[in-house]
């Protein structure tokens, strides 16, 4: 029997890089789905299985709470009972001390800079994540 594809959830939005990381996940077996609609990340999220979100920060805030778009993702999942345990990782080029706080008391599993990993080296990484 085949092994199911570990399917990774990107919000973000930097169009490039992203169809530089979905060409590289999906060579090495992953399914990677890509947003920057917090809207369409929440519905995936609730409706698909996905293992693991990675998500930028964003520079857009909320128009409702002025928090970081990605900070609002990372709340809302770790609220509703069918995404809560899944689990989130800031992947952001935004690394101030503070947002990484912040990111580890909403329950954020983990926090990277963007800048320390090219795509392949983000694999890498993605894989001892996933290996414990």
């Amino acid at each position: 029997m085949a092994k199911a594809k570990l399917t990774i959830l990107m919000f973000d939005n930097e169009p490039t890089l992203d169809e530089l990381y979905q060409n590289v996940f999906e060579e090495v077996g992953y399914n990677l789905t890509v947003t920057d609609n917090i809207n369409q990340a929440t519905k995936i999220c609730r409706e698909e299985k996905i293992d693991l979100v990675l998500s930028n920060m964003l520079l857009d805030n909320d128009s409702q709470t002025n928090e970081k778009l990605g900070f609002v993702l990372l709340k809302t999942l770790k609220i509703l009972l069918k995404t809560k345990n899944i689990p989130f990782i800031i992947f952001t080029n935004l690394v101030q001390t503070a947002n990484k706080k912040k990111a580890i008391e909403l329950g954020a599993d983990d926090f990277w800079a963007k800048s320390d990993y090219t795509p392949k080296e983000l694999v890498k990484k993605v894989n001892k994540f996933f290996k414990g």
